[in-house]
């Protein structure tokens, strides 16, 4: 896993050193977490990365075998007689078969992307662990000090795909540690996913969304200030997003 995306809010890729995120949000399906993160051991940390990694490992190959089954069948419905099926029946069953394949394409690369995150556990600071209500692992986050920014850096954050909300509530996690610390609640990351590297913008869409801003002349570099931003609220000495700030936790003492 890299530093700090489905919905997804992630860290970058294999080998890429910053925080990125296939950010849980913008294209994850399942349930949020209600819990906190919790602070774990790095041995912890690696075995739950592992296990995520290899979860989605797995996801990929469902979904490659899925997209290799629809292509199967739109190549068997292409090659019948206009006796076999009629003109209608095909064109119907063709969209299906390529509405699936798309779909099934889509998921299989996130969980690709999901899995190199995954991978990449050994960044330095303290470590966190999200966990579902069943207590299955949902998501990790890394993160240190960064003390030109007087702020708490993500150094990692990935979430599962198939679950939605679970990086804003990471990273809820994070501002409210960054105002314990007497940091005002400002958090940095550098978002250096696999679609940035390919010209594309990669999760600072959806950063900018949370209230993350680029900083100048810090390529890829990212800070929130929720005290500057409409997206967060305070509430006593809880900062939360503005349109939820009665479901995000307080930070739990570590």
């Amino acid at each position: 896993m890299s530093s700090s995306k489905s919905e997804m809010l992630a860290v970058p890729p294999s080998g890429i050193q910053a925080s990125s995120s296939i950010l849980a949000g913008a294209a994850e399906t399942g349930r949020a977490s209600n819990s906190s993160p919790q602070k774990v051991t790095q041995q912890e940390f690696a075995e739950v990365s592992q296990q995520l990694e290899l979860k989605m490992q797995n996801l990929r190959k469902s979904e490659k075998a899925r997209e290799k089954a629809a292509i199967e069948e739109r190549n068997r419905l292409t090659s019948l007689s206009k006796k076999q099926i009629k003109p209608m029946d095909r064109k119907n069953q063709l969209a299906q078969q390529n509405e699936i394949i798309n779909d099934a394409k889509g998921k299989a690369e996130k969980a690709n992307q999901a899995a190199v995150m995954f991978a990449e556990y050994g960044r330095k600071g303290d470590k966190y662990v999200l966990r579902d209500g069943s207590n299955d692992p949902v998501g990790v986050m890394s993160m240190d000090v960064d003390h030109d920014s007087k702020a708490v850096k993500i150094e990692t954050i990935a979430t599962d795909p198939g679950t939605s909300g679970n990086g804003g509530r990471l990273i809820a996690h994070a501002v409210n540690e960054s105002q314990k610390r007497g940091m005002q609640g400002v958090v940095t990351l550098v978002d250096v996913s696999a679609n940035q590297q390919h010209g594309h913008d990669g999760g600072q869409n959806i950063y900018a969304h949370i209230g993350f801003k680029p900083v100048d002349g810090e390529p890829g570099k990212m800070i929130l200030n929720p005290g500057e931003s409409d997206s967060w609220k305070k509430d006593a000495d809880t900062w939360g997003r503005a349109r939820s700030i009665q479901r995000v936790p307080k930070p739990q003492s570590t």
